[in-house]
């Protein structure tokens, strides 16, 4: 998982859309539940007041600069 995490952060530094962005990173079936963890832990973000969806824009959270990187 954590191979996952650092590829995601690279990925999402940039706003971009959640499904994009997920198989950027790798096969979503892999990476989503890793992306909505981040988004709950507000690591990354996404405007919610419009209903999530694969073309929702993903952006770095109040949180992103604390994640370890290493």
């Amino acid at each position: 998982m954590e191979k996952t995490i650092q590829p995601m952060l690279e990925t999402f530094a940039i706003p971009t859309g959640l499904m994009a962005g997920a198989c950027a990173v790798g096969d979503p079936i892999r990476v989503l539940p890793m992306l909505f963890h981040l988004l709950w832990h507000q690591v990354l973000t996404v405007d919610l007041r419009f209903p999530l969806s694969e073309s929702s824009v993903v952006s770095p959270g109040r949180e992103y600069g604390d994640v370890d990187r290493s």
